[in-house]
């Protein structure tokens, strides 16, 4: 398996070199240009026991919530950095509720870091002029204190890389239930003082990397896979039986049938004509949504 690895680049608060950081999206693994691993904010949160626990939850259940999760995420993504259009009833939400707010979006899944600690956090974006960091869940549950502590922990290392940028003082999860139906819950960051406290601790940690965080929320949201073109489907699954009317819908309408079947928690061989057309016209309406902005 190819490696799929992120690359971040920051400038060094020395005044020396950039630093940079190298994230696998594999091993959900975060290290430094000169080989240092790093304890990533999930692994941190799990030695504490502040993460919600998943190795109860059966494989199968969390592959299918990985696959969609990640889809959801990927989708956010790209129409935050490249205005490009999904056909998810959350990024349709997302839309809406960034319309209806006067909310703009910042920055979307970036890493920060310091010498001990990296974290992925999914949204930093303003609303009339106050910046708020976000972490967007799919997970059956919304479990506050965790997101708090995750937030906190990110909007640190956020303010410590940029002292000139303002605080983050508000903290939101955008929680998608698997509906598709979006519930924006403000998250109280915790204080700053606990969190220097918490990342005091995790020097002393420095050697414990070999945990495995397969199975919690952010490796749920952040496990990403290869994209395929509109009419490819995986080599071990074949093509379903659509109506190619549902094929050659005009270039903005066409959708991705590998994704269509994470989204939809199936094979892409289960996928029915209803199946397409329900997310078409789920991508006419995100299309509307940005229209409106």
């Amino acid at each position: 398996m190819n490696k799929l690895i992120v690359k971040e680049q920051k400038e060094s608060s020395t005044g020396k070199e950039d630093e940079m950081i190298n994230f696998d999206k594999n091993s959900h693994t975060y290290t430094t240009a000169e080989g240092k691993n790093l304890i990533s904010v999930t692994q941190l949160l799990q030695l504490y026991n502040l993460s919600p626990d998943y190795s109860v939850v059966d494989e199968e259940t969390m592959k299918k919530s990985a696959e969609r999760g990640t889809l959801i995420h990927k989708e956010i993504e790209d129409y935050n950095k490249r205005g490009e259009i999904g056909f998810t009833k959350e990024l349709t939400s997302y839309i809406g509720y960034l319309s209806d707010h006067g909310m703009k979006c910042i920055d979307s899944e970036f890493i920060v870091w310091d010498d001990i600690v990296a974290g992925t956090a999914d949204l930093l974006l303003d609303e009339n002029g106050e910046k708020v960091i976000a972490d967007i869940k799919t997970t059956s549950s919304l479990h506050k204190d965790s997101v708090s502590w995750q937030l906190s922990l990110y909007a640190y290392l956020w303010e410590q890389d940029h002292p000139n940028d303002g605080e983050i003082k508000r903290g939101q999860g955008f929680w998608f239930d698997k509906e598709g139906n979006l519930e924006v819950v403000d998250i109280p960051l915790k204080p700053k003082e606990e969190v220097e406290r918490l990342l005091e601790s995790a020097k002393a940690l420095n050697s414990l990397f070999a945990i495995d965080d397969t199975k919690d929320a952010d490796s749920m949201d952040d496990t990403k896979a290869p994209v395929k073109e509109i009419r490819e489907a995986p080599k071990s699954q074949p093509m379903p039986n659509v109506d190619d009317a549902l094929l050659t819908e005009s270039k903005d309408l066409r959708i991705n049938l590998d994704n269509v079947a994470k989204y939809l928690k199936k094979s892409v061989g289960e996928l029915t004509d209803e199946d397409i057309r329900k997310c078409i016209d789920q991508k006419k309406k995100v299309l509307e949504a940005r229209k409106a902005r």
